[in-house]
């Protein structure tokens, strides 16, 4: 359901989604002391709740960011007024 808010394709959910179930299987499939592995389970939150929404709040800046940046580059005026 689109909602105006996803910034997510369909192929980077999936990729996300895939991607955290393989830290976690990493931890899973690992034999003897985890050690820092058993972060790797906290790392697959991020990418899988954003798959799960369907919005990454840093994908948004970042895209912002370089639309401003592409804005200043072809000399349009900026919200400063200056061109």
């Amino acid at each position: 359901m689109n909602t105006g808010t996803e910034n997510l394709s369909t192929a980077d959910r999936v990729t996300r989604m895939v991607f955290g179930y393989a830290l976690i299987a990493a931890v899973g499939a690992h034999v003897g002391s985890l050690g820092y592995l058993a972060l790797l389970p906290l790392l697959a939150i991020y990418p899988m709740v954003t798959a799960s929404v369907g919005f990454c709040p840093i994908e948004g800046a970042v895209k912002r960011m370089w639309s401003r940046a592409a804005q200043q580059n072809t000399g349009h005026v900026g919200h400063l007024g200056r061109a």
